[in-house]
């Protein structure tokens, strides 16, 4: 799950550079065609101007903003809705793929496709995980709403797995990592390559990650071989000196 709570008047000054962050994302969300299971589903804003300025620069590196039309045209083929789980037509393809699924074309330069969100909550499914390069937007007036929408988010369909914060001041990442029911918070990373480790920070490397209580695993941890041992053990009784 991703989340952009990036407010800030003086964006200089207060964030880390947005151009960098939309990189990151593009780079997260377009890796393995969106197949990891920590690639972002929805980018959240918490100010209205940053936004336009996002969408923009995602527009100007290789997204493909969809319209409200377009949209209702993915959500009819991107879900097993009796499941509630993706579509496995959509699964890892590319974006034109996708959308000559759902009835409509992008140009072959196009990396991702995005779509508008009403919500973040279960109410709107293209919030929910799609495992391919389809990323859903939601726009927050408030650092208070953009941390409920992620943790709405979380809720739909990732609580305990990941979510990412882009943002220099340390206090607000604080607040978003203590709030949202995840159990890894990437900080200024790709949420694919920060969740899986090694690169960008010293989680175990592993693409298998778990949830915890919240998601229903054993491990809250990146699951590493170490957690795949079946290691028999022999203990001896103390005795009473000891």
């Amino acid at each position: 799950m991703f989340c952009l709570p990036s407010r800030c008047a003086e964006m200089q000054r207060r964030c880390r550079p947005v151009a960098m962050a939309i990189a990151d994302v593009i780079a997260s969300k377009t890796f393995d065609n969106g197949a990891i299971c920590s690639s972002d589903q929805s980018v959240i804003f918490d100010d209205k101007d940053v936004a336009g300025k996002a969408l923009q620069l995602f527009l100007e590196n290789g997204a493909y903003l969809c319209s409200e039309a377009e949209k209702a045209k993915l959500e009819a083929v991107m879900f097993d809705k009796e499941r509630g789980v993706p579509a496995m037509a959509v699964i890892g393809k590319k974006p034109q793929i996708i959308a000559e699924l759902a009835g409509f074309s992008v140009p072959a330069e196009v990396k991702l496709l995005m779509a508008p969100l009403t919500t973040t909550g279960a109410e709107d499914w293209m919030s929910h995980e799609k495992l391919s390069p389809v990323l859903g937007w939601y726009i927050a007036d408030s650092k208070e709403k953009a941390i409920s929408a992620a943790i709405s988010q979380l809720e739909c369909g990732g609580a305990g797995h990941s979510a990412v914060v882009f943002i220099e001041n340390e206090e607000v990442a604080k607040d978003f990592a203590l709030s949202v029911p995840a159990n890894r918070v990437i900080w200024n990373q790709p949420s694919v390559h920060g969740a899986i480790g090694a690169i960008y920070n010293d989680l175990v490397p592993s693409l298998a990650l778990g949830c915890g209580a919240k998601g229903g695993n054993g491990a809250t941890e990146n699951v590493g071989f170490a957690n795949l041992l079946n290691i028999k053990r022999v203990a001896r009784r103390k005795s009473a000196s000891n």
